[in-house]
């Protein structure tokens, strides 16, 4: 019975949401656009795809989706420069126990995977991970399943015997729809309460989601 953890990126791995919307609060405004937070949270955890048309409903057909996001990654290469996005607390410590165990640990992110693969790589924890899929790989971003059910496939992995660590209520919703258990450690947003019922736990930190993902190694699925 393969066991496999499978890894959001940001927000949970790196510590890029907050840089990222800032660059797209101070993009928007730069432009003439009143971008406020509660309609940026609407995109955290969505798809390229999905982000364009939550914003362009938001601000109308006509709204500069490519030259903003063109101009949001000249800000973060600006703000963040070729070091990369900080590796969230808690990540190294439970990669190297996941892997004491022989846990085989996977990425599944809304990111395009080329990108992905870039933050990881900047950040230097590319190589703790046997694959990346991304959101470009799928018709359907999250909360759809598709992307981790992707993320499975690749490893053989059956759905039943996967973790989603997520700090978004889409990925958790994704994972959910896959017949996966989740666990969601939550960064610029708190989950609602269906996402807290059905998820294993809700945890303010990876250091304080040991436990879960300890019992979750020892049950039988």
């Amino acid at each position: 019975m393969t066991k496999l953890v499978i890894f959001d990126m940001d927000g949970l791995l790196l510590d890029s949401e907050k840089p990222i919307r800032n660059a797209w609060l101070s993009e928007t405004g730069k432009l003439g656009y009143s971008m406020d937070e509660p309609t940026y949270l609407k995109a955290v955890g969505r798809s390229i795809r999905d982000t364009r048309e939550i914003f362009c409903r938001h601000f109308g057909n006509d709204f500069p989706f490519d030259e903003i996001c063109s101009r949001v990654e000249l800000n973060l290469k600006q703000t963040v420069g070729k070091s990369g996005h900080q590796i969230k607390s808690g990540v190294s410590e439970l990669i190297q126990y996941l892997a004491s165990r022989s846990v085989p640990c996977v990425v599944a992110t809304s990111t395009a995977r080329s990108e992905a693969r870039t933050r990881l790589q900047n950040a230097k924890i590319l190589t703790w991970f046997r694959e990346v899929s991304g959101g470009d790989e799928v018709s359907r971003g999250k909360p759809a399943p598709d992307l981790v059910l992707l993320a499975a496939k690749k490893q053989h992995a059956s759905p039943r015997n996967c973790l989603v660590l997520e700090d978004s209520e889409y990925g958790a919703r994704a994972a959910h729809a896959a017949g996966m258990k989740v666990i969601v450690i939550p960064d610029l947003k708190q989950p609602p309460q269906d996402v807290r019922d059905f998820s294993l736990g809700i945890y303010p930190s990876l250091h304080e989601s040991r436990p879960a993902i300890e019992n979750w190694l020892a049950s039988n699925l």
